[in-house]
């Protein structure tokens, strides 16, 4: 009498565990432009979650954990960036060698980007073009600030002990996020010109006492904070509105 077949159940291997990096670990990380464009069309791919980054929003994003700087834990930066709350890994880069790859391109770009706000001398100006979407001019410039604005997401951010050209700046950038009105007759590269001189007002202060704020930036704004709800694409409350129109037109838009 033949013996009772046995049937064994395969299972599948454990999903990797993907944790947060240590990106210190990673070292200096070669970025040129043909990396740019290689992020660039990753991002632009299918089966990312909805509220992925594309490359330019990318950029902002970035330029804002240097420049302001946000106070938040190594790494867990990273799931805004493909569109997820809360550290969790995209389900298309969860291979732990498509992972590690994403990793270094992001870090490498976020290193490229440092440099380039703090070596000098040539001003810093953000790219607005996508090598896979091209360029939209006000939208670029949008969708750029966008990312800027939902950096400072990440920790509570205060106007206390800023000047008024901080502020301005500041408040110029969320403008640029919410709406393109307001900037449909410029060019594309008059709106990359007024976005890094803004990045650059902010990178002047980016330590708390770096400069004494003005009677008007006191006056306006005491104890204001800043709230930018910028994960459903809509920036509201950047401070107060009537408070930030006692502030001088000449400061607050560059015409």
């Amino acid at each position: 009498m033949l013996g009772k077949r046995t049937k064994w159940r395969r299972f599948k291997d454990p999903p990797p565990s993907l944790v947060p990096p240590n990106i210190e670990e990673f070292g200096a990380v070669d970025f040129g432009p043909s990396d740019r464009s290689t992020l660039s069309a990753w991002l632009s791919e299918e089966d990312w979650p909805r509220d992925r980054m594309s490359i330019v929003m990318l950029e902002g994003y970035l330029v804002a954990m240097i420049a302001w700087p946000v106070n938040i834990s190594p790494g867990a930066w990273l799931p805004a960036i493909w569109g997820i709350r809360g550290w969790k890994v995209a389900a298309k880069i969860e291979a732990p060698g498509t992972y590690d790859k994403f990793l270094r391109l992001v870090i490498g770009y976020r290193q490229q980007l440092s440099n380039a706000l703090n070596a000098g001398p040539e001003p810093f100006v953000p790219r607005l073009f996508d090598s896979v979407a091209g360029s939209a001019g006000p939208n670029a410039a949008m969708c750029w600030s966008q990312g800027f604005m939902s950096a400072l997401q990440h920790g509570p951010q205060t106007l206390n002990w800023r000047s008024a050209e901080f502020i301005a700046a500041t408040r110029l950038i969320a403008v640029h996020a919410s709406s393109v009105a307001p900037f449909s007759g410029k060019s594309e590269s008059s709106l990359a010109a007024e976005l890094g001189a803004a990045v650059r007002t902010i990178m002047s202060e980016r330590s708390p006492g770096t400069r004494k704020p003005s009677k008007l930036a006191t006056a306006a704004l005491p104890n204001q904070a800043l709230h930018v709800p910028i994960l459903n694409r809509r920036v509201t409350d950047l401070a107060d509105q009537s408070q930030l129109r006692q502030l001088d037109a000449t400061v607050l838009t560059q015409k």
